[in-house]
Order: C-alpha cells, then structure tokens, then sequence
C-alpha cells in the first residue's frame, strides 16, 4: 500500500483566511503606518488615464 502524506495542506479558503488575519492584526499594532490618501493630484491623474484608455478604445474600434 501507498503511505499517506503526514504533511496536511490547506485549502485556498483556509491560506486567505489565515493571510487575512495576519494582515488585520498588523495593522491594529500601534505603530503601523497606513499609506497616504488620495490627493488631487492622483484623481486628475486616474482621470486622465481613463480617459485616454476610451479615447484609444475609440480609435482602435475605428481600425
């Protein structure tokens, strides 16, 4: 007969359950730096890109 493998491995459910934890309970840590928040600069600049995007999608409809 074949042995069983000892070495038991966790579901995609359970490994992003796990990670998920792990991650809030760094950021409830007293000393974690949250990253900055969006400013102007970066809504015009999201806009922009997504304008350009549909204005290529355009064009390449176009072709």
């Amino acid at each position: 007969m074949q042995e069983q493998n000892s070495i038991k491995t966790a579901t995609p459910d359970e490994e992003f359950e796990r990670q998920l934890e792990e991650r809030i309970a760094a950021m409830e840590k007293e000393g974690y730096q949250f990253p900055a928040r969006f400013g102007r600069k970066d809504y015009v600049s999201v806009a922009v890109v997504a304008a350009l995007c549909l204005v290529l999608i355009v064009i390449g409809s176009a072709l």
